[in-house]
């Protein structure tokens, strides 16, 4: 996208509280909550997608139990379609992601 990290980040990220008191950098959302980088025809950054992308919907939140799935699956009309992940590939992909740093910072106190 040919943009500095500050100005990328004010153009497409916003910052959502966690449940461990920081905030974590996220992509912003259009009003239907569909990523600010997806359109009809997919991903317009769908090449250099951040991991978050690129593991989705293989999240531990998803992944906890069947309801989340299930849950997850009625909002992503993507899931359920397509290829089918071995355990091994999905635990893989977990993996990248756990070892990609997440850009935090300290909740500010309200």
């Amino acid at each position: 996208m040919k943009l500095g990290r500050e100005d990328f980040m004010t153009l497409y990220c916003r910052w959502v509280p966690n449940e461990d008191g920081k905030n974590r950098l996220s992509l912003t959302e259009k009003f239907n909550n569909d990523c600010v980088f997806w359109e009809k025809e997919g991903c317009r950054v769908y090449e250099a997608r951040p991991m978050q992308c690129v593991t989705f919907p293989f999240w531990p939140s998803v992944l906890k139990d069947e309801g989340s799935w299930e849950m997850t699956a009625k909002e992503c009309p993507g899931m359920n379609q397509g290829i089918k992940h071995s355990p091994g590939s999905i635990e893989k992909m977990m993996a990248s992601r756990r070892n990609e740093p997440i850009i935090e910072q300290l909740s500010k106190p309200r």
